[in-house]
């Protein structure tokens, strides 16, 4: 039977375990949140899992009905480029990309120009990969696994790789270039937005210039709110108890 200390003691622990589990989820968010992660919080691999499906359907109904309708010059700039790419791959890095962006702390980082630009660019390097792997998979095999480390980015990934194939006289990648990146980008973020209504174009007076920035709408941040305070119910730690835990018996409740 354990003493009244001995309870005071483990109660104290307990407190420690909340308090403990807390910070370190808190912690976790804000550091993903200043390396520009969001998509990795809580919130954000949460919220990803109920949007994606959305916006895939919505990818594929806006490219069939573009398609159908052969909606001019611009639509076929944007087609070039992802005709060879699976909607849900499109959405995946559309959604990453967005929360990633929104969220980070880095200046002008959920500016709409660099949301479509950042979208648009890990677009292009996910079908640069898969051209080696189209012209040179057993090279590409090869030079991931001597070249690949996990403290690289994914920008010195690419980079990296580009620079071993051109030694090896592969067929070369052509760059997409910033501009249709962003129209790629732009029409991938409209899909998104168009998905939900979690997300929203605001504009602000900047000095004398107006900036558009992508930032979440009321309805999302309440999402957002609900399911961290979700995760801080579960988030304490588990210790080891410092005295046996009380057996449980049909008339009282143990632990």
């Amino acid at each position: 039977m354990a003493t009244p200390q001995q309870i005071d003691e483990q109660v104290q622990l307990e407190r420690d375990q909340i308090r403990q589990g807390l910070k370190r989820l808190r912690d976790n968010t804000r550091r993903l949140e200043e390396s520009n992660y969001s998509s990795a919080s809580v919130y954000g691999i949460a919220s990803i899992d109920t949007l994606l499906p959305r916006v895939i359907d919505r990818i594929e109904e806006t490219n069939n009905r573009l398609r159908e309708r052969k909606n001019g010059r611009t639509f076929k700039e944007i087609q070039r480029y992802i005709s060879g790419l699976e909607a849900d791959a499109a959405a995946a890095i559309t959604c990453k990309i967005t929360f990633d962006k929104v969220f980070g702390y880095k200046d002008n980082s959920n500016v709409i120009v660099n949301v479509c630009d950042a979208i648009g660019k890990a677009v292009e390097d996910e079908c640069h990969i898969r051209h080696y792997e189209e012209h040179a998979p057993g090279l590409l095999n090869v030079l991931k696994k001597n070249y690949w480390h996990k403290a690289c980015g994914t920008h010195q990934k690419i980079t990296v790789i580009t620079t071993l194939m051109n030694r090896c006289d592969v067929k070369r990648w052509e760059a997409w270039g910033r501009a249709n990146r962003i129209k790629l980008g732009g029409w991938l973020l409209d899909c998104l937005m168009a998905s939900s209504e979690w997300f929203e174009k605001e504009c602000k007076q900047v000095g004398k210039k107006t900036v558009n920035y992508v930032v979440p709408t009321a309805e999302f941040l309440k999402i957002k709110d609900e399911v961290m305070a979700n995760a801080e119910l579960f988030s304490p730690l588990t210790w080891p108890m410092l005295v046996p835990p009380n057996d449980w018996t049909n008339y009282t409740a143990g632990g």
